[in-house]
């Protein structure tokens, strides 16, 4: 086994990548689960009528375009290891689940209510990338993790940076799971007024 760093015993390295890996995704899967639960719900008692908007189409765009930008930064030629037609396959791949996900999630926006725009973009880009991208979040860790021990010339440096990844997706469920809430609650009192209107007339 190569030691990424001498002055941290191996077992250790070993011991913690396999945590992460086993336990982590797993986890951030049910997380992610629990955060749009709600959303779910609401889609399931109210059964609105599906209906996709400017907005949407627009996040599907945004959608796209991030992991394309990234796929073509890759250097590909007859130098490098990557063949010519593996950025078009992965393109291919990206725009299908990219786009099957999103479809699933505006008819999960459209049968629970949410017509407001901000609170489209805000479940589109901010909610579903991270309920997406977050059980990889783990696998990720291990790897900059990694690459730091070999990189960093202080274990200081090392912890630093490890404590503020480990930080990002826990920030990022919380500020999820706070958005679907106060969206679906604010959808709800909105279909609200028009029944109390009715009472009081």
């Amino acid at each position: 086994m190569t030691i990424l760093r001498p002055d941290i015993p191996a077992w250790i390295q070993l011991v913690i990548a396999l945590i992460v890996l086993a336990i982590g995704p797993t986890v951030v899967w049910k997380v992610g689960f629990w955060i749009a639960r709600p959303l779910d719900l609401a889609a399931k008692n109210r059964r609105h009528p599906t209906q996709f908007t400017i907005v949407d189409f627009f996040c599907l765009f945004v959608l796209i375009q991030v992991p394309t930008a990234l796929i073509h930064s890759i250097p590909i030629g007859p130098g490098t290891a990557i063949q010519e037609w593996i950025p078009f396959a992965l393109d291919a791949y990206v725009w299908a689940a990219i786009g099957a996900v999103w479809w699933k999630c505006a008819e999960l926006m459209s049968r629970a209510g949410i017509n407001v725009p901000s609170h489209r973009i805000a479940l589109l880009l901010i909610v579903l990338p991270v309920v997406l991208v977050g059980p990889l979040f783990p696998i990720v860790f291990t790897i900059v993790v990694a690459i730091g021990m070999a990189k960093f010339s202080t274990v200081g440096w090392l912890v630093f940076t490890s404590v503020c990844l480990a930080a990002t997706i826990p920030a990022a469920m919380l500020l999820s799971a706070h958005l679907v809430r106060r969206i679906v609650a604010a959808s709800e009192s909105a279909a609200e007024v028009p029944v109390e209107a009715d009472k009081a007339s």
